[in-house]
């Protein structure tokens, strides 16, 4: 999977989906998931340089997410509608790190149940969370 130079294993990968309607039919993607992020990945090999794709490294799905993070939870948050990778349309690989903990704190906001996966919570190198 192509992911940024420095990402190492680890790393929490939060997969965007954009693109258009027809665009998702053409591949056979599901369109009720566009323009959200619905995936959540942690990359599991140090990543090598890829002629056609930049850089590759293998990732493994941590979670998959039952209500999506949609663009809309993102321009509507006070914390994160100012950040320039959502300004930037969150095109290509952008650096979020600075945005993890507001953007985990949404994340398990929208799907509770994550507070007792522990595939997930292990990745993320979080105790459980108490409901």
């Amino acid at each position: 999977w192509t992911v940024a130079p420095r990402a190492r294993p680890g790393d929490i990968v939060l997969m965007y989906r954009s693109g258009t309607r027809g665009q998702a039919r053409d591949a056979g993607a599901n369109e009720a998931l566009l323009q959200s992020i619905a995936n959540i990945y942690e990359v599991t090999t140090v990543p090598e340089r890829d002629r056609k794709f930049g850089w590759a490294a293998y990732v493994r799905q941590i979670a998959r997410l039952e209500e999506p993070i949609r663009l809309e939870h993102l321009n509507d948050d006070l914390f994160l509608k100012d950040a320039g990778w959502l300004k930037a349309h969150v095109i290509g690989r952008p650096e979020v790190t600075v945005h993890w903990w507001r953007l985990l704190q949404l994340i398990l906001k929208c799907n509770p149940a994550l507070k007792k996966n522990k595939n997930f919570l292990d990745a993320c190198k979080l105790s459980p969370i108490a409901e």
